[in-house]
């Protein structure tokens, strides 16, 4: 799980770099709703849970601050469709999703159906997040 949050804070300092425009009121802004529902997700589960209480928070933040930073991007950022902001926007929300499965699972349920689902998700934002950068590096390399 610490490895986890390490590879979380690395993505989010790369994601830092790599955006053009860091204005600080439209990403706090956008923060607020990933945390408002990072945050019930770990009080709703609080009971299943005493050791990881403080790693699962500081995940909540950091993915939280993970998708202010992409949709804040993606609406200061949005020109067309093809924009490398929609690929780090779809990425943090299928991070976000691939979360709350992986809460689900752990804490919740013991069904190994969403095992697979989990790992379909890890893929597919992890591909979508590496175009993002390729995309990102492109556009430094174009200017």
């Amino acid at each position: 799980m610490i490895a986890y949050l390490i590879n979380r804070l690395l993505s989010l300092i790369l994601v830092y770099k790599s955006i053009t425009r860091k204005e600080p009121i439209p990403i706090a802004i956008s923060t607020i709703p990933f945390l408002f529902f990072y945050l019930y997700i770990i009080f709703l589960f609080k009971d299943f849970y005493t050791y990881n209480f403080l790693v699962l928070l500081f995940n909540g933040l950091l993915m939280s601050l993970l998708g202010g930073l992409s949709l804040s991007n993606y609406y200061l950022e949005n020109k067309d469709v093809n924009n490398k902001n929609y690929f780090l926007l779809i990425s943090t929300i299928s991070f976000v999703m691939q979360n709350l499965i992986f809460i689900l699972q752990k804490y919740y349920t013991l069904e190994r159906l969403f095992e697979p689902i989990n790992i379909i998700l890890n893929t597919l934002s992890l591909y979508i997040f590496y175009r993002f950068i390729i995309l990102s590096e492109e556009c430094k390399n174009n200017k």
